[in-house]
């Protein structure tokens, strides 16, 4: 058993990242993806023991065929947030 594995999926629409679906050490808390989403990210910290570092990873997990509309929302909006 990991000391802490939380992580959110952040979609990316025309109105900016979106928080979706979260999991943290105690709870999951589900969120449908947004219709107007274009890419899903989900960014997550996990720590296997007390003693260890936090291991911090980002992995697209969905994404639109519009390549260019997820370049020309990520040029506008940035990269997804981290975990807050």
């Amino acid at each position: 058993m990991s000391a802490s594995n939380e992580w959110t999926e952040y979609h990316l629409t025309p109105k900016g990242w979106v928080t979706g679906t979260e999991k943290t050490d105690f709870n999951v808390r589900e969120r449908e993806r947004p219709a107007d989403a274009v890419q899903t990210v989900k960014v997550r910290d996990y720590q296997s023991s007390v003693f260890s570092q936090v291991d911090h990873t980002r992995e697209i997990v969905w994404e639109a065929k519009d390549s260019q509309k997820i370049a020309k929302l990520k040029s506008k909006f940035g990269e997804a947030p981290d975990l807050a």
